[in-house]
């Protein structure tokens, strides 16, 4: 029983799901290049109810929680838990615009003590594996050099220095919200929830062009940034411009950076605006850190 993605009642979820269980082995077996399993598979519909499946699980999880008040973090990553996991993916691409007047520069790669060197090559093999950065072969009129330094886990933090390049980068200036405007709204609030966009400048994709001007060197040759990275002057402004387009529009929801906050005159109205934002999140490709999320609170101290 196939129906159309948005017209199938929590019933006729059920029996589909209840049918994609009876044969998902055929599925199991089914190849490409099996004419007779795949005129088998195509009778059963199996295939189009094995995309389907994926909203049958999250219609019924809805359905299921959908008067249930969130009262801890726990509760929030088993009803959405896609968005505690992985990194983020916006919408779109960014850009980076430079004064065409000012000259480039091309650095050329630090020292890296012997000792961090192993460290180094993970951290950065791993932002590869991640589509944070790629090798870069081609040559760039612009090179920055790299700082690294031990997180408190003592892994490494792998970031740009692009002082020169931030002299040439025309920054946006996008504006924040005050601290009176967030006072204003949150005036009447009882039930609180601080969440944490993880990564949050990783989130945004660059354009060609601007990846090309994050060229870095290392002592393993030469990478570009595919996403936005830490210390360009303007990131700040990309990240909240961003973050401010995604959230538009949403009730009882405050945003300053990667810190966001959700509030409610009471629990009820607190769990309903929370999972506006997740539905938006999984719309929008946000993610969150989940030990940086606290949810239920009676009170804020400050965003």
């Amino acid at each position: 029983m196939l129906v159309k993605d948005d017209e199938f009642t929590l019933d006729q979820a059920i029996d589909m799901y209840r049918t994609y269980e009876a044969n998902k082995q055929h599925m199991a077996n089914f190849k490409d290049d099996d004419a007779d399993k795949a005129g088998t598979c195509e009778k059963l519909d199996l295939v189009r109810l094995n995309q389907q499946v994926h909203m049958v699980k999250s219609k019924v999880r809805d359905e299921v929680h959908a008067h249930e008040i969130i009262t801890d973090t726990q509760q929030l990553i088993k009803e959405y838990p896609d968005q505690f996991r992985g990194l983020g993916k916006f919408p779109g691409t960014a850009s980076i615009e430079v004064d065409p007047t000012i000259k480039p520069v091309v650095h050329p790669p630090r020292k890296c003590p012997i000792h961090l060197r192993d460290d180094l090559k993970k951290e950065l093999d791993t932002m590869e594996k991640m589509g944070v950065i790629k090798p870069m072969q081609e040559p760039t009129d612009w090179v920055s050099s790299l700082v690294i330094t031990k997180k408190p886990d003592g892994k490494l933090r792998v970031c740009l220095d692009p002082k020169d390049l931030n002299r040439a980068i025309k920054r946006p200036h996008h504006r924040n919200i005050t601290t009176e405007e967030i006072t204003h709204q949150l005036a009447g609030a009882t039930t609180f929830s601080k969440l944490d966009a993880r990564a949050g400048y990783w989130a945004i994709q660059l354009d060609e062009e601007s990846s090309k001007l994050t060229t870095f060197n290392s002592p393993f040759g030469r990478y570009r940034f595919c996403r936005l990275p830490f210390g360009i002057r303007l990131s700040q402004d990309l990240f909240q411009r961003k973050m401010d387009e995604i959230l538009t529009e949403l009730e009882g929801v405050i945003n300053i950076a990667d810190d966001i906050c959700v509030y409610g005159k009471d629990a009820t109205e607190h769990t309903e605006r929370l999972r506006a934002l997740m539905k938006r999140a999984q719309e929008k490709g946000l993610v969150f850190n989940p030990d940086k999320c606290a949810i239920g609170l009676s009170q804020v101290s400050q965003i």
